[in-house]
């Protein structure tokens, strides 16, 4: 009987061994994908799935650590970024790559995409949401960046003809203010005072304000500069709105 036991606990330490070196992984992996994962909050897993992070730490166990996302064991080697890159391996792409990408606003940013959403949804009997994406957001911060070097953050529209820019674009500037996004977005959906649903036209400026309320526009993304006093911000959207002859809902 006492052979038995003995064998069943050396059976049990294998079997924990061999489950210790399957879910633990070197430090400077899970360090790395930790790093990541703390600042993101999400992450897409090999299969392209977007995982939300609820929960993150890391233990160890000897010289080995594991990484725990959402109370169970994670090898870092599956963690891939939002275009589909491995984050311990960039020169890994994954099939898998998701078509949207989707995070969340930082900084000064954060809160505009629901800023938007708020007066979308008490506007023509309540309009789909606006999420947030990082790749129109860059695209954003790169024209915001452009009118800080070169035109001391005045607005100015992307050059090139509506037609041929990829997203519709709203602008926003001020002086001696410091803005919050519900500042901004509230800004341009003031001109719905200018706007005529009936006729579909404008007595003043609203353009910006269409834009904001464009049913059909799924996609936002914005960008903030800088230049003594001076802000100067822009959203841009994804499908743009403001067609000629169409209403916005």
């Amino acid at each position: 009987m006492k052979k038995i036991t003995n064998i069943l606990i050396l059976i049990f330490a294998i079997s924990t061994f061999i489950f210790s070196i399957l879910y633990t992984y070197e430090k400077s992996s899970v360090d790395k994908v930790f790093k990541y994962l703390s600042k993101k909050w999400y992450y897409h897993n090999y299969n392209g799935k977007k995982i939300k992070v609820k929960s993150l730490s890391w233990r160890s166990h000897g010289n080995n650590y594991e990484l725990m996302v959402n109370g169970r064991s994670l090898n870092p080697a599956k963690v891939y970024d939002n275009h589909g890159i491995n984050i311990l391996n960039p020169s890994l792409k994954n099939k898998a790559k998701p078509q949207v990408v989707i995070g969340n606003e930082n900084g000064i940013l954060k809160g505009i995409t629901e800023a938007h959403n708020v007066f979308r949804r008490k506007t023509g009997g309540g309009l789909p949401d606006l999420v947030w994406n990082e790749k129109i957001a860059a695209y954003s911060q790169e024209w915001a960046n452009y009118l800080k070097k070169n035109n001391n953050c005045n607005m100015r529209h992307r050059q090139g003809s509506f037609r041929k820019r990829p997203y519709g674009e709203n602008l926003a500037w001020s002086y001696n203010r410091e803005l919050e996004p519900y500042d901004v977005v509230k800004m341009w959906y003031d001109e719905i005072k200018y706007y005529n649903y009936a006729t579909n036209s404008c007595s003043g400026v609203c353009g910006h304000y269409t834009q904001v309320v464009w049913r059909n526009s799924k996609q936002v993304g914005c960008g903030m500069a800088k230049c003594g006093n001076a802000e100067v911000w822009v959203c841009n959207y994804n499908p743009p709105g403001n067609y000629v002859g169409q209403k916005p809902y």
